[in-house]
């Protein structure tokens, strides 16, 4: 059974959120279960740990024990570069949920001198690490690294366009990094108009809430991503930067009266697993070898919303006329994302014969 049946559907994520862990952090009393509580509160449905210059290891399976199968937790880190003077570019590594992190946490430390002696001697505020280094690190060890840009504090934009060889560094930065955290909805405009027509890429776009303080927390704008709440989900948005959704809610295209939620089979004489089949909003198309159920799952979905079955029996390719008399206490159930529900058996179906337009149970598919 996979665990998520449904497939791509859109799910809210934060993918910069702190934890008392880091330096900064407004309210070190918050224990794990209100970080929790309050994600639950706001719908997020994975969230990434990205403490300043630390992996707290204890703390994130900590996460994932309070979380369970509700939230998804992805370990990651924020790190301070060597770039953009005073207002130091902000860049984020991001790994996946089972990830082994007490080794690339270990990895990390040794090779970007971030033990809490390295820091103890400069201070937390003057650590910095090379953004082009780390990237590559972070990459080797599996992650993705987001970047701060547009009008976000520390972002990428601090580097100034002045100069032809600093266009050239943020274009080579451009290459290294795989996604782009922005400050306000408004930064989306010039990034898909202006920057990527430029650097011939187009980078996924996200916004976060960057929280410091569980108390206050807040988004600036949801941020959607149609994927599986996973690293995996993560990663598919670097291909497809469409899979990312910033605003209230994506909309949606279909009434929710006219979307199969997930249909289901009983008293199929053996021919049916007798499952409750979960169906993707956004299904088009069903892929299968011959032989594997195509047809008949068409032929019962068309059955059960339009109750027709001289339109079905029409039809000389039809599973259901084809199987007719082997099943004929079978039962249907459809449900739709309105969470209305149509009920039928096949043998009251035989017998009666709908017209268009005389059932005002009748729905098109």
């Amino acid at each position: 059974m996979f665990k998520y049946p449904k497939g791509s559907i859109w799910r809210k994520w934060d993918l910069h959120f702190h934890t008392p862990s880091s330096f900064d952090y407004q309210d070190k009393f918050v224990s794990n279960e209100q970080l929790i509580q309050k994600l639950k509160d706001n719908e997020i449905r994975t969230v990434a740990i990205t403490d300043h210059h630390v992996i707290d290891v204890e703390r994130i399976n900590a996460l994932n024990q309070l979380a369970k199968d509700d939230i998804t937790i992805l370990p990651g880190i924020e790190f301070r570069s060597e770039l953009g003077g005073s207002e130091s570019i902000h860049y984020i590594g991001i790994f996946p949920e089972n990830a082994d992190i007490n080794t690339i946490w270990t990895k990390l430390q040794g090779q970007l001198n971030l033990t809490a002696s390295d820091i103890k001697k400069v201070g937390h505020e003057n650590v910095r690490v090379d953004l082009m280094d780390t990237s590559k690190l972070i990459h080797e060890l599996g992650g993705l690294i987001s970047i701060h840009a547009g009008t976000k504090s520390n972002s990428l934009e601090n580097i100034t366009n002045a100069l032809s060889h600093k266009q050239a560094q943020k274009t080579e930065i451009c290459g290294a990094i795989d996604i782009y955290e922005i400050g306000k909805t408004e930064d989306m405009q010039g990034y898909k108009e202006k920057v990527f027509p430029v650097i011939k890429l187009e980078k996924p776009l996200v916004i976060c809430s960057d929280n410091h303080n569980i108390n206050n927390y807040s988004l600036k704008a949801n941020c959607w991503i149609k994927a599986d709440p996973t690293f995996e989900g993560l990663r598919q948005i670097i291909y497809e930067p469409s899979r990312v959704y910033i605003g209230d809610e994506p909309s949606a295209k279909v009434e929710n009266s006219k979307v199969i939620k997930s249909i289901s089979i009983r008293n199929s004489n053996g021919w049916f697993e007798e499952k409750e089949l979960q169906l993707n909003s956004n299904l088009v198309s069903i892929i299968g070898g011959r032989g594997t159920g195509k047809t008949a799952l068409l032929d019962l979905i068309t059955i059960t919303a339009n109750k027709d079955w001289e339109e079905i029996t029409e039809n000389d390719d039809s599973f259901l006329k084809k199987a007719e008399g082997h099943f004929p206490k079978l039962g249907l159930s459809l449900k739709w994302e309105d969470e209305e529900e149509d009920l039928v058996e096949l043998n009251q179906i035989e017998r009666i014969s709908w017209d268009d337009g005389d059932d005002p149970n009748k729905k098109v598919v």
